[in-house]
């Protein structure tokens, strides 16, 4: 019988893994079109496993009158490990829906086994989303086994009599070759996983190496103008404090000093902006795990000389979020947006500062830094992002804050943008993170 059993299965098997190969290469074309991190990718993918799992159903192996056996949860596991809970879920209820149609005497167990299948799969994701890594062989024969050693489990809701029969047939064939579909499988959505992410590393160098391009002609532009010019100053006042300690001028060679001096703080800001950008395309210390009001209260405490020197009032919209990235560079950003608001504010009013986060269901987490500064008009919004740019010369500074900031963004697939009503009311900047979030689902805000 045993025997018997297990021929019927390696039939059964092989239908059910050319299922799945077609299933796997139809998931990785959804994937890339449709983001697995939304509600639409996930919704198609939920939908295509679950279709394949009633596609197996459809040629079961029939162990008894009412009592089936198909790849339903090699199928919903792996749609729910790969794809998350909202998948898994989608995939889990057209096979529950013909399971309860088809009825008979394993009837409640088909319906346990597909709701254990799903569970197992999404503490599996869950798992795997902490660590950052995709599953490895013997993490997905581990997993394999572990969904279906729960399924013989489950044998047990079975009416005494059939358990075990079911368990001593059903139980050898079922723990040695669903684990390797589940292997076979994994591996070709790991693969294609993996494909993607190398793909999409290599555009991001791409973009990044026209991004320096331009970077480096503008750096030439700033070597030749904006790093000469306090040298030429310098030379300059040099020279003008040679003649005035000849004549002994101490009203002239204490003015000579002061130019000497703002002519280098300016050429000190502009080398350490220069360190501090190229410093961005370097591998920092290893990503933290913290949550966004955690990092605007360092913020706060960081800039608040600043902020109290200018009397300016932070209004803070708190979000419970959770951030997966170098908390330095964060830190970074968030200081240079709030400084950037200090230095355009307007004399004729108290600055006020908002920061927040902005959630919507489908669409990833925005930041916003906004204030009731100077403003801008909309034909600058690009500019302002560019290497050593800056709208008003006579605003002290490098230029090279908001240059910082988006690359710090860029770093984690995000991107920045500025929006203002005009020059005198004041500008909001948005900016996303996708790849700093530790949970892609949006925040309760």
């Amino acid at each position: 019988m045993a025997s018997e059993i297990a021929g019927v299965f390696s039939l059964d098997l092989l239908f059910n893994l050319a299922l799945l190969v077609a299933l796997s290469v139809l998931s990785g074309f959804i994937d890339k079109r449709w983001d697995r991190n939304r509600r639409s990718g996930q919704l198609l993918q939920g939908l295509l496993f679950g279709g394949a799992a009633v596609l197996g159903m459809l040629r079961p192996l029939v162990a008894g009158p009412g009592l089936i056996f198909d790849g339903r949860s090699v199928m919903i596991s792996l749609c729910a490990l790969f794809f998350g809970p909202v998948a898994g879920s989608i995939a889990s209820l057209l096979p529950l829906g013909l399971r309860i149609q088809l009825g008979g005497v394993g009837t409640l167990v088909g319906c346990l086994v597909i709701l254990s299948s799903m569970t197992l799969g999404w503490l599996g994701h869950r798992r795997l989303r902490r660590s950052g890594a995709l599953p490895s062989t013997g993490q997905l024969h581990g997993f394999g086994l572990l969904v279906h050693l729960a399924m013989m489990a489950l044998m047990l809701a079975l009416p005494a009599e059939l358990v075990w029969t079911v368990e001593k047939t059903i139980g050898p064939p079922v723990l040695l070759f669903y684990p390797l579909a589940t292997i076979l499988v994994g591996k070709i959505l790991t693969d294609q996983l993996t494909a993607r992410s190398a793909l999409q590393a290599l555009q991001r160098q791409a973009r990044e190496l026209q991004q320096r391009n331009v970077e480096l002609e503008r750096f030439n532009h700033t070597i030749s103008h904006d790093l000469k010019s306090p040298l030429v100053t310098s030379m300059a006042f040099l020279s003008f404090l040679e003649q005035d300690l000849a004549s002994d001028n101490r009203e002239r060679i204490a003015s000579d000093l002061h130019h000497l001096r703002t002519a280098t703080r300016q050429m000190e800001q502009l080398l350490d902006g220069l360190l501090r950008f190229s410093r961005l395309g370097q591998p920092g210390e290893p990503p933290q795990s913290f949550f966004y009001d955690e990092l605007i209260e360092e913020v706060q405490v960081l800039l608040g000389g600043l902020l109290q020197q200018h009397q300016v009032a932070l209004e803070i919209r708190p979000c419970r979020l959770r951030l997966l990235a170098q908390r330095p560079r964060l830190l970074e950003l968030w200081q240079n947006l709030i400084e950037n608001a200090i230095k355009y504010r307007r004399a004729d009013q108290p600055l006020q500062i908002r920061l927040g986060v902005i959630s919507e269901p489908t669409a990833t987490a925005r930041f916003y830094v906004g204030d009731n500064g100077q403003g801008i008009e909309p034909g600058y919004a690009e500019k302002i992002f560019g290497l050593f740019e800056q709208l008003d010369r006579n605003t002290p500074g490098s230029g090279l804050g908001l240059a910082l900031a988006k690359r710090i963004v860029e770093q984690y697939d995000g991107r920045i943008w500025v929006e203002s009503a005009g020059a005198g009311q004041g500008c909001c900047f948005f900016f996303t993170l996708p790849a700093a979030l530790a949970d892609p689902r949006p925040p309760r805000c």
